[in-house]
Formats: structure tokens, C-alpha cells, sequence
């Protein structure tokens, strides 16, 4: 049986397929994470990018963030960001954002999925503006080299 031993997880068998963990940001807010193997053994490749990824997951995420607007995918986040402008207007919230750049840095992410077995979709973030004020989510699918793949709104 192998293991391997991961930031926030601890150790791992490599033999079982899901695994769940959670940890708490620099600002203070709780993200989960799963890593799903899809029933597949990944390889030592995906293993050393998942352990980069988890080493520095704080700055992997800001890296995302300042990608968003610049990505092939920049239409579906103004999309995003529009929606949440218009329907939110009303929210203190929301009132103080002046500008697309300045609603991305307020995305939060909710939710992380890796996928070590699947090429299109490697890493799933899920972004929101807030959770309690609505359940709409900006999804960002990445390869294995952290280039994105895919960006989607789901509720």
C-alpha cells in the first residue's frame, strides 16, 4: 500500500479514491478541498503538481484570480460580474465595487475539487461574491500546468 503524505490532508493511501480536508485562508475564511482520483491511480507527475499546488495554495489562487479577466474566458466573468452588479445593487456589499477588477479581488473561493486523472479539468475552483447573497458561482477548470481550460457559472 503507498501514501504520501499532502498539506491539509495529512497522510493519503493512494489506494482509495476520495479525500476531503479544510483549511482557513490568511483572511480568515474556511475553503474546502477534495481530491478525487475518479477511481484511477494518478501518476508521480500529478502527485508532485498537487503537493506544488497545496504548498502554495494561496498564491495559486490570487494567480487565478488575476487571470480571470484576461482569460478566453473573460466574456463569461464579465457575465458573471454583471449579473451580480445588476441584481445586487442594492447590497452594501456590493455598492462599494466600482469596477470589474475591484469585484474579482472580493471573489472568494468556496470550494476547490482536483482531479489528478481527468486532462481538461486537473483543478476546480469555485468563486463567489458571497454566499449569502447568492448561489451563483464562477467555476474555473484548469490543466495540470495551471493554464485555464474552462470557465462556466453554475448554481
Amino acid at each position: 500500500m503507498s501514501s504520501i503524505k499532502l498539506p491539509y490532508f495529512g497522510e493519503i493511501d493512494l489506494e482509495e479514491d476520495f479525500f476531503e480536508a479544510e483549511f482557513t485562508n490568511s483572511n480568515g475564511q474556511e475553503i474546502s478541498i477534495n481530491i478525487d482520483f475518479e477511481s484511477e491511480k494518478p501518476t508521480d507527475t500529478a502527485i508532485k503538481s498537487i503537493l506544488a499546488f497545496l504548498e502554495n495554495i494561496e498564491s495559486k489562487t490570487q494567480n487565478i484570480k488575476d487571470r480571470l479577466l484576461s482569460s478566453d474566458f473573460a466574456n463569461e466573468v464579465n457575465d458573471y460580474i454583471q449579473h451580480h452588479l445588476e441584481e445586487l445593487k442594492t447590497e452594501p456589499a456590493i455598492q462599494v465595487i466600482s469596477s470589474p477588477e475591484q469585484f474579482i479581488e472580493k471573489l472568494k473561493v468556496s470550494f476547490i475539487n482536483i482531479y489528478p486523472t481527468m486532462e481538461e479539468r486537473f483543478f476546480a475552483f469555485d468563486f463567489t461574491i458571497d454566499e449569502e447573497l447568492t448561489n451563483y458561482l464562477l467555476v474555473v477548470h484548469l490543466l495540470e500546468d495551471f493554464s485555464i481550460s474552462y470557465i462556466t457559472t453554475e448554481s
